[in-house]
């Protein structure tokens, strides 16, 4: 608990919770785990039951970001 934002929850007149950037941190890590956990587990009963759903969810997903992900574009270099 960060004390500022404790601070800016008690001193406003709405009912508003204010969430430090450390627990944010601690948030997402957190959420990250867990999903990371998640497609192990989807990843694995797939396996067992010898079903390609989750290979396919990961290649479309795939697909998706190959098609509108970031880009890198090279830097040709211009002789002047």
């Amino acid at each position: 608990m960060d004390e500022k934002s404790r601070q800016l929850e008690k001193e406003t007149n709405f009912k508003a919770k204010f969430i430090s950037p450390e627990d944010l941190y601690e948030i997402i890590k957190g959420s990250t785990l867990l999903m990371i956990k998640k497609w192990s587990e989807d990843c694995k009963n797939d396996l067992e039951k010898n079903s390609n759903e989750f290979k396919e969810k990961i290649l479309s997903v795939k697909s998706v970001v190959d098609n509108y992900g970031v880009m890198i574009i090279k830097n040709k270099s211009i002789n002047i």
